[in-house]
């Protein structure tokens, strides 16, 4: 699929439609933040980040939701975000959340950016693990490059768990998913934004 769209100020790749909706993840890095702010145990419900895209911290003032219009909100629906443990670590993936705006996971960065079917996801990583023990290094990695506002090809994160609980899941600038992740506090990590936007309306 991966159509391209404008909705609000960015470019948007489209990745599914179901039901009236569409699956879109921003085409480019929009900025640089990290996942939290400390090194802690924490989970995408949780953290730092996912309060800001949503744009329910009030340390933050401005989230990334609050930057789109009355109209494009009504447009963004607001959907359950499950987070898998961890494949290869195990590792929580925490509480399943209502979010308006969300990062890929590991899971849908294979579905979407690799163009695996959902039900050989598994088999898919599995084979991966005993390959490659610290990510996915495969043929599908151009299309999970992603620029920076420099236009230069940058990291970006991933909403799953690392091997450990102070770490999160992320795409390299060469596009390999490295599920081994990055620690959680890490302050150059891209932020790619994905949502569900609601367009039979």
């Amino acid at each position: 699929m991966n159509d391209m769209i404008q909705f609000g100020a960015y470019s948007w790749r489209v990745l599914d439609r179901q039901n009236g909706k569409a699956l879109i993840l921003s085409e480019g890095i929009i900025e640089k933040r990290p996942y939290h702010p400390y090194e802690v145990d924490i989970t995408w419900a949780e953290c730092d980040l996912h309060d800001y895209l949503n744009g329910v911290n009030e340390y933050h003032g401005q989230g990334f939701y609050d930057r789109f219009s009355p109209q494009d909100k009504d447009r963004i629906a607001e959907t359950r975000v499950v987070t898998n443990n961890n494949p290869w670590h195990g590792t929580p993936g925490g509480k399943a959340p209502n979010d308006k705006i969300f990062l890929l996971s590991i899971e849908e960065a294979v579905q979407y950016l690799c163009g695996i079917e959902k039900e050989n996801i598994t088999l898919y990583l599995d084979k991966n693990n005993q390959e490659c023990k610290w990510g996915v290094n495969d043929q599908y990695n151009a299309a999970r490059i992603a620029v920076n506002e420099s236009g230069v090809a940058d990291w970006w994160w991933l909403r799953s768990p690392g091997d450990e609980d102070y770490s999160a899941a992320e795409i390299t600038d060469d596009g390999s998913i490295d599920i081994t992740g990055n620690l959680v506090q890490a302050k150059n990590i891209g932020v790619r934004p994905a949502l569900w936007l609601i367009y039979n309306v």
